[in-house]
């Protein structure tokens, strides 16, 4: 309100001006009338005009009147009036005008000047989810640079200036070659320390990601590009431009895709644990996640939905057997399940028997069981809490946490009131532990009632997925905590040596980050999921071995004689053979630590089925990884993988490394 009442106040100094200047003007051409050299006429009339600006008219008050007097028609009555007053708005006018210069010759000074410290962000595409992440801005230590293909109205680019963000109005993806670096110019691209590409269309993300990193790199080294894609097909090419790079210029910068619902759902996640079921029982049931199945409801299967459920598979895993059994009801479920079935290449999930609707991970890609079933439902309907009855029964068991990913805000709640009785008839002791996460993106009322006033009602407890506007915020995109967990995770992977000649890892802040830099989104990407499962981890050696015990576990396999693998000099030393190594974790005094390494490595099947990979063919299990056609013959059961790849079992102790640097070395 406060700058569209500003630009009003604008337009109404100019139409003052313009009509003082009008009546100033004729009341010059009428006195100045009887001069018979128009010239000096003219001269005078613009004369008595300028000055009339600057509190010295030369058409005097009383001379005005006595000019008004002398023929006193209706027009020149009017007029002399009007002169009148306009001696006095003239000058005012003059001197707003001379402020509003001033003003913005003094906000330009301070913007070029720009504090050192100020982070230099450009942002391409100018839309809702821009407009949201704006708002987080912090002006005083954010230059903004926002470049959009059509023009905003006077009002938005007003509030923009404002906010100290420059807003520039041209379309880099249609750009002629010979201006692109004139147009980036005004950008200061090559100081930009956050570059965002946030059109809707991915195609156009893609296309001025090629712009500006190619092979005529525009970007400044170090700099942070996020890229937001939310086609599967689109983010799978820009993978693969982004790793392939003929010249290796695009590790200049780091790059992240942005998913929106990805995010959303991570924070679900983070917000609500998939496990809170089981964290809330009693100590016997919290002492043994082995026993903590995973029976996930989701209903609506869009954009959400599905990264509902791609991240249950990376987070569900508590153990090597723990059955994950996921429901979900949508109502276009053929269209929905085709789609997601992309994620996956062909062969990874098979059906049961004859039905379609029920299918499982291939028992020969990873151990313990993953069930998908599928159900093609209006969930308005009465059939709908009879279908629950049947979802509940053995071996499934009662669910362990819901989604509702519904677009429909009216149908989202009749589902999850529904649900909330029937959770809780079902189990009156603990059916209130059940978490169960609502989509309201789109009626902020709602978000507000279920987060603050929903006590007593039918859906008490329910919590809200956290819409992307309260996600997507500069402070979360720059300072993202999973990012430095996964980057320790790529550490210690390169800190691994396996000769006395090894070189030292990355140590240093700056040393952590090039490594980063030198990865594959893939590489990125695996990092971010086993960053994701640490928390997971922690958990299950919190409950099941307690503060002491974890340490008495762990510590032996990083310290002494009998060390499997030794910190030592700024790396990690892995002196005995693959064949001692299996040996030694196999035998029963290492039997928790076996578990622990074989849960590692069903986590990383899962995940890694989830994003396209499969294993070889079966008559070519000695066959290297292909990172260009998805291959890798680590997608196997435990037992396999000690058959066929031995030599890799020893990296899936990376997250007790690092649980055991965040306990023990740092202590």
């Amino acid at each position: 309100m406060k700058e569209w009442m500003k630009v009003r106040t604008n337009k109404a100094l100019f139409v003052l001006a313009a009509v003082s200047f009008a009546v100033i003007t004729i009341e010059g051409f009428l006195y100045y009338a009887s001069y018979p050299d128009a010239f000096f006429r003219f001269l005078m009339i613009l004369q008595n005009t300028i000055k009339a600006f600057t509190f010295k008219a030369n058409i005097s008050l009383e001379n005005a009147r006595s000019f008004m007097l002398t023929d006193p028609s209706p027009f020149k009555t009017v007029l002399g009036y009007l002169y009148m007053v306009c001696v006095f708005t003239a000058p005012y006018c003059t001197i707003a005008t001379v402020y509003k210069v001033l003003e913005r010759a003094f906000k330009f000074a301070f913007w070029l000047r720009g504090s050192e410290d100020d982070r230099h962000i450009v942002i391409f595409g100018y839309n809702d989810t821009v407009r949201q992440l704006l708002r987080s801005a912090d002006g005083k230590r954010q230059r903004i640079h926002v470049v959009c293909d059509k023009d905003p109205s006077a009002e938005e680019r007003y509030r923009l200036i404002r906010r100290k963000v420059r807003l520039h109005s041209f379309d880099l993806a249609k750009a002629d070659e010979k201006e692109v670096d004139k147009l980036l110019k005004e950008l200061e691209i090559g100081k930009a320390e956050y570059v965002l590409l946030f059109d809707d269309s991915s195609i156009r993300n893609f296309s001025i990601l090629q712009t500006l990193g190619g092979r005529n790199n525009r970007l400044a080294q170090g700099s942070k590009v996020f890229c937001r894609c939310e086609d599967e097909g689109i983010g799978r090419l820009i993978e693969s431009y982004y790793d392939t790079a003929a010249d290796g210029s695009n590790r200049r910068f780091d790059f992240e895709i942005i998913d929106l619902p990805e995010l959303q759902v991570r924070s679900m996640y983070r917000d609500a644990p998939l496990h809170s079921y089981w964290m809330n029982g009693d100590e016997a049931t919290r002492s043994k996640p082995e026993d903590w199945r995973v029976h996930l409801l989701v209903l609506g299967f869009g954009k959400v939905g599905q990264q509902a459920l791609l991240q249950a598979m990376n987070l569900g895993v508590t153990h090597s057997g723990n059955p994950i059994v996921i429901d979900v009801i949508d109502q276009e479920m053929e269209k929905n399940r085709a789609l997601f079935l992309n994620h996956f290449s062909p062969g990874a999930i098979d059906p049961v028997g004859s039905d379609p609707d029920v299918c499982t991970l291939d028992t020969e890609w990873a151990d313990g069981q993953l069930t998908l079933r599928f159900h093609k439902m209006d969930v308005r309907y009465g059939a709908f809490r009879k279908l629950l009855s049947q979802l509940t029964e053995k071996p499934a068991g009662n669910f362990t946490y819901v989604v509702s990913s519904i677009d429909q805000a009216d149908t989202g709640i009749h589902c999850i009131s529904e649900l909330w009785r029937f959770l809780r008839a079902m189990d009156r002791k603990h059916g209130k532990d059940v978490p169960i996460l609502a989509r309201m993106d789109s009626d902020l009322r709602l978000q507000r009632y279920l987060k603050n006033d929903a006590e007593g009602s039918l859906i008490e407890g329910v919590r809200v997925i956290r819409p992307p506007e309260d996600i997507l915020t500069f402070s979360n995109l720059f300072g993202a905590e999973t990012d430095s967990s996964a980057k320790q995770c790529n550490a210690y992977y390169a800190k691994m040596t396996f000769d006395a000649n090894g070189a030292v890892g990355p140590v240093t802040e700056k040393e952590v980050q090039a490594s980063w830099n030198a990865l594959t989104l893939f590489r990125r990407n695996a990092n971010r999921a086993a960053a994701y499962h640490n928390a997971v981890l922690r958990d299950v050696l919190d409950c099941s071995l307690g503060e002491e015990g974890k340490i008495a576990v762990i510590q032996p396999l990083f310290e002494g004689d009998d060390a499997l693998i030794r910190w030592e000099d700024g790396k990690w030393h892995f002196t005995i053979t693959d064949d001692e190594f299996i040996e030694r974790v196999s035998a029963p005094e290492n039997a928790f630590a076996c578990e622990m390494l074989k849960m590692e490595h069903r986590r990383w099947c899962y995940y890694t089925a989830s994003i396209g990979w499969e294993p070889p063919a079966e008559n070519g299990r000695d066959v290297r990884k292909d990172d260009k056609l998805r291959i890798n013959p680590c997608i196997v059961p435990w037992d396999a993988l000690l058959r066929y790849q031995p030599q890799t079992c020893k990296y899936d102790l990376m997250p007790l490394m690092a649980e055991w640097e965040a306990e023990v070395r740092m202590q």
